[in-house]
């Protein structure tokens, strides 16, 4: 996979080669905001700065889309409109890159399609592990779903601890990880009794 200045080298390349001023558009989304998923017909999404969650019509977050990420097909396509969105967590900043255009100029850039193919494969095994969490304890769901958005978003560790952004509030984190309010303070509770969280 491409760090992240690579992936803004080749935003930028992409940007600087468009034959018109759709095929790569620029936009920073305020905290809150539900995405305009008809976009994603023509275009990736790519998260350039910020943070986004996929949810489902019972306010589920089902999976994280953070700084690297793209978000490669859109929920209209699967004829799913009305049960899926995708909302900012903080003010981010995103490029739509016309898929046309890009799968075009990937053609002569193998390591732009090899990102390409990577970043559809780690979002479809990530959404599939995000399902098989439900089959873990409420515990070691609360534990997997902490570890894995931490890892994703390659949060600071200090002293053994991950901290956790600001916008992630305990709202977020069990309807992330499908428990109750009370059932997730519990749980948080236990976890700082055994030095696994604080």
């Amino acid at each position: 996979m491409m760090n992240h200045q690579e992936l803004l080298n080749m935003v930028q390349e992409l940007n600087q080669n468009k034959v018109y001023p759709s095929y790569v558009i620029f936009e920073t989304i305020q905290s809150n905001q539900k995405l305009d998923l008809r976009k994603l017909d023509s275009h990736l999404l790519i998260v350039l700065e910020g943070s986004f969650h996929l949810e489902n019509k019972n306010s589920q977050i089902l999976q994280f889309f953070v700084s690297g990420n793209t978000i490669h097909q859109s929920p209209l396509v699967l004829d799913i409109e009305d049960r899926l969105k995708v909302v900012s967590d903080c003010e981010s900043k995103i490029a739509l890159i016309h898929r046309e255009f890009f799968l075009n100029f990937a053609a002569n850039k193998i390591e732009y399609m090899e990102w390409l193919l990577a970043a559809v494969t780690e979002n479809s095994s990530a959404f599939s592990f995000e399902l098989m969490k439900y089959d873990l304890p409420a515990e070691q769901r609360i534990i997997y779903t902490l570890q894995t958005f931490c890892k994703k978003a390659h949060t600071p560790d200090t002293n053994g601890y991950f901290e956790l952004p600001a916008f992630i509030t305990k709202t977020m984190l069990s309807r992330y990880g499908g428990i109750s309010r009370k059932t997730l303070d519990g749980i948080l509770i236990n976890l700082e009794e055994k030095k696994i969280a604080h």
